[in-house]
């Protein structure tokens, strides 16, 4: 990430949870989501957590596995590859580097989760194989004229959905 560009931060009303990402990645995500205008289009995210397990920083995104499926109002991720692209990345970064979560856009929409969106992030923070009981959902929305805004949620195997809001660089 360019450490010239400022990050963004999203954090929950009670303080506990935050979410970080670099502003130029966003702007790329924006772009992707752009292109793929009207369907709907996504994937993993990479990043890291703090020490004590309620920051996320999110420094990538995974690819668009093949058999995932796009539509005008849907996106399912499919999982082609990425059990080996995540091992990789964990070992080239000494295990800190991993999956934190999901993206996806939403063409014509907000940057609100559906109840497909609850589900789906409900069903990967219960799945114990995911090794990830509080997962992050970051929703990219693009109007008709290419503005974007974002959503970023948690979800929680134990607390459910968390809601998080954008701070400004003089809140942090």
């Amino acid at each position: 990430m360019d450490p010239n560009v400022a990050d963004r931060l999203w954090r929950s009303s009670c303080g506990r949870y935050t979410v970080e990402a670099d502003a130029g990645w966003l702007a790329r995500l924006s772009d992707i989501a752009r292109r793929a205008w009207p369907c709907e289009i996504g994937a993993s995210l990479v990043g890291t957590y703090s020490d004590d397990g309620f920051t996320a920083r999110i420094e990538d995104s995974g690819p668009v596995p093949s058999d995932s499926k796009r539509g005008r109002m849907t996106f399912v991720r499919g999982v082609a590859g990425l059990r080996d692209y995540f091992r990789n990345i964990y070992l080239r970064s000494s295990g800190k580097r991993h999956y934190v979560g999901e993206w996806h856009s939403h063409p014509g929409g907000s940057a609100f989760p559906s109840g497909t969106d609850d589900a789906a992030l409900q069903d990967i923070c219960r799945d114990r194989k995911t090794g990830c009981p509080e997962t992050v959902l970051l929703l990219v929305a693009v109007a008709k004229d290419g503005n974007t805004e974002f959503g970023v949620l948690v979800y929680s195997r134990d607390r459910g959905r968390i809601e998080l809001h954008e701070r400004k660089t003089e809140e942090r």
